[in-house]
């Protein structure tokens, strides 16, 4: 038996998956939430994951010794036996080949090392080798409207969360947290209207965020992490490859991570409507899906010298731009994001508000000012109108205390409105500073985010209008500092 040790990180994940997707590349640019992934547990070891034709076996599931069986749409059969020795773990092919390598373990690539020199310098693409869209990234669509979404969406503030729910944002997108929230996670009901018996997933920042559907979680109940994330790695296969290749190769993914991921110790992995979430990185996603053909290139035509320089390659990738959280935990996080964390400070009450207009009558006007205030956004607006050019609506909120952090405004302008938006604090309520992001030109007729940036000390926010060309109409709801 031919035996190949070389050392191999925490992206032996992601490289499993890339090496073993011989048979269908992926060949889209858009990530679209898919039902077809069903699992099925057989006994407390053995769990059936179908997609598309393709049928896995995970069975003799334990710590250390366990198997995936692979049977595709053409009845070709793949076996895969995985046994974990301390902190090597040894996975044999067909019974043939074996890949021996420590687990958790990051290395660099070889010095001076370009992936695309040296394939240039030795082989050529496959004859007929599709080739992935340049310079496109993955998007995300529900499954409930089918079309890309943004971050500006239609609140409906529906009432199935509690008045303790707390609304914000996380990642660009909206996000809930509260008593009868097992853990935070995106805005299931008020904002996305997020069936929990669906696969959901939507593009924010620099996470891709998803919710697996209630049947496949409650199957996945009291499974071990290999069983976990071979589903998750299915499903996400799926959307980065198709059925059935992704889907294998994403199962793949799954249980190598398992073998990183040995307990999920006290980490809530079941939401309260029992869905699982997880966010994995957006950048490292795209590069897997940019960088595809080149890993490969050298997974067939390099021979264990390429699978050497894939691994370094997605090594370092993986250790520059990797993200992975499940549940309430999060395991990786090389891009530095904050865990989602409840605002700790807001408007608390209105100090002043006042117009400025030169025109008769006044083409200036504010109502509702006190919908300016609380911790969460609540449908209440405040309303800012400067119709000339010239014109100047201001309301003055009093913050619950000396806030420091990221500040953020949700709220959206009417249809046909370029609003000039300027946002203001003050730690004395007589020296105002602009927020980095405070100038900006709302054109969303539906309510957002709107990322102001940080800044520290201070116990005023100043929200204004002012036409400086284009007509102001402008709906505020809430204004939330996040550290």
């Amino acid at each position: 038996m031919k035996k190949i040790r070389f050392v191999i990180g925490t992206s032996v994940i992601l490289f499993i998956l890339l090496t073993a997707m011989l048979i269908a590349p992926i060949n889209a640019s858009t990530m679209t939430p898919n039902s077809s992934v069903q699992v099925t547990k057989l006994s407390a070891n053995e769990y059936i994951i179908e997609s598309n034709g393709m049928r896995m076996v995970l069975e003799n599931y334990s710590d250390t010794d366990y198997s995936l069986t692979v049977t595709n749409q053409t009845g070709s059969v793949m076996t895969f036996d995985f046994n974990k020795n301390g902190t090597e773990t040894t996975e044999t092919i067909n019974g043939v080949e074996t890949l021996s390598f420590p687990i958790g373990q990051a290395i660099s690539p070889p010095t001076g090392f370009s992936p695309a020199q040296t394939i240039n310098q030795t082989l050529s693409p496959p004859i007929g080798s599709p080739s992935l869209p340049v310079n496109q990234t993955l998007t995300t669509s529900s499954s409930e409207t089918s079309s890309t979404q943004s971050n500006s969406v239609t609140p409906m503030f529906s009432e199935n969360y509690s008045p303790n729910t707390n609304y914000y944002p996380w990642d660009g997108l909206n996000f809930a947290s509260g008593q009868y929230l097992l853990y935070p996670h995106d805005d299931r009901n008020s904002i996305y209207d997020i069936s929990p018996y669906i696969d959901w997933s939507m593009a924010g920042n620099e996470l891709e965020h998803f919710q697996m559907d209630h049947q496949n979680s409650q199957t996945l109940v009291n499974a071990g992490p290999v069983a976990t994330f071979a589903v998750i790695g299915a499903v996400i296969g799926t959307l980065l490859g198709g059925a059935p290749a992704g889907s294998l190769v994403g199962a793949l993914i799954g249980i190598v991570f398992g073998l990183i991921i040995t307990t999920f110790g006290n980490y809530i992995l079941f939401d309260e409507d029992g869905c699982m979430w997880y966010w994995l990185s957006l950048p490292f996603l795209n590069w897997v899906q940019s960088e595809l053909w080149t890993l490969y290139d050298y997974a067939i035509y390099l021979g264990p010298v390429g699978v050497a320089y894939d691994e370094a390659w997605i090594d370092s990738t993986l250790y520059s731009e990797g993200y992975v959280r499940l549940g309430s935990e999060t395991f990786f996080n090389q891009l530095g994001v904050e865990d989602p964390t409840v605002p700790q400070y807001w408007a608390a009450s209105i100090n002043s508000y006042s117009t400025y207009s030169t025109y008769n009558p006044y083409s200036a006007a504010i109502s509702n000012p006190s919908g300016l205030c609380g911790p969460s956004p609540d449908g209440n607006f405040a309303y800012l109108y400067a119709g000339n050019y010239g014109d100047e609506s201001m309301i003055i909120a009093n913050m619950n205390g000396e806030a420091s952090g990221h500040v953020y405004l949700n709220g959206y302008s009417d249809s046909g409105y370029y609003s000039n938006l300027y946002v203001y604090v003050s730690n004395d309520g007589t020296n105002w500073y602009l927020l980095p992001n405070g100038d900006q030109i709302i054109t969303a007729n539906s309510a957002y985010y709107i990322d102001c940036g940080s800044y520290s000390n201070f116990q005023y926010v100043a929200v204004v209008g002012y036409d400086s060309g284009d007509s102001v109409s402008l709906h505020i709801d809430s204004v939330q500092v996040i550290q």
